[in-house]
């Protein structure tokens, strides 16, 4: 059986906080027992999944275009539903759920636009080509409403002008375009030199609906330089510098580690106000 796990399977989060505020939000989660829903072993192929307007769960797979409305309770399969007669056929790695319609991107970088089918039922589909070649390797995407827009995760390469760095771009749902320049971006360099991570590979992303927070996602499963030295009594460090930040805000950050036996150890938060001098 494969599980659901509240919000995403972690073991790296960076979060930043643009609201001055006396705890951080994720003090509010336990990460030591996170919610689990057994879900069908049909399902292991799925390769995105996020929450609808009624609170249901709606994922893709990872090969084609079968689209599953899941009971976020119970991890039951409540329909599923096809992007096309002959199902359409790409490396899904994202979907997301605004109020018109349901959007799906592949790994380079073609966005899928349909609206909620019945079950068994075939959809049409528009695809909306990104400029995004196969080099990014896309690999999440997100809805912020208060955006209008969608928030696009490249895996790896994020542009000419911003080597060494991982980049979120934005694609606005009024005129159908991603903006030229990235949303925000993460340093590599700095990410090495404080985290000590040689890489870093975003799988997805996300944002806390009451604390207005981003969430930033990485793994040991798809990041090697993330995962523990195994079964040894040496440390290791991680560090890291936020670059994309603003004097007089205080920024929260905490990192979640799980070690060989799948037990995971919450970190204290840390916090930091910049400020010029």
């Amino acid at each position: 059986m494969k599980s659901i796990i509240s919000c995403f399977l972690l073991t790296f989060m960076l979060v930043k906080s643009a609201k001055s505020q006396p705890s951080s939000i994720l003090d509010n989660y336990d990460f030591k027992n996170p919610h689990q829903n057994k879900i069908t072993q049909k399902l292991k192929e799925i390769s995105g999944i996020s929450s609808s307007m009624d609170g249901n769960l709606f994922a893709i797979n990872d090969e084609a275009g079968i689209i599953y409305k899941l009971n976020p309770i119970n991890g039951d399969v409540i329909k599923r539903f096809f992007l096309g007669s002959w199902t359409a056929e790409a490396d899904f790695e994202g979907i997301t759920i605004t109020e018109q319609y349901i959007y799906a991107i592949s790994s380079n970088g073609s966005l899928y636009q349909f609206n909620e089918g019945n079950h068994d039922q075939s959809v049409d589909y528009e695809v909306i080509k990104l400029p995004f070649s196969s080099k990014f390797d896309i690999e999440g995407l997100f809805y912020d409403k208060e955006l209008n827009g969608l928030l696009i995760v490249s895996k790896e390469y994020g542009g000419k002008k911003y080597k060494g760095q991982r980049a979120v771009y934005f694609f606005s749902l009024k005129d159908k375009k991603v903006r030229e320049k990235p949303y925000f971006t993460v340093s590599l360099k700095k990410l090495k030199k404080d985290f000590k991570v040689k890489d870093f590979y975003p799988s997805g992303i996300s944002k806390h609906s009451k604390s207005g927070n981003y969430q930033v996602l990485d793994s040991y499963l798809t990041n090697r330089s993330l995962g523990g030295i195994g079964n040894s009594s040496q440390q290791r460090i991680y560090t890291y510098i936020d670059r994309n930040v603003f004097n007089g805000f205080t920024y929260w950050y905490k990192l979640v580690d799980v070690d060989v036996n799948g037990r995971r150890t919450e970190h204290e938060s840390v916090s930091a106000t910049p400020n010029n001098y």
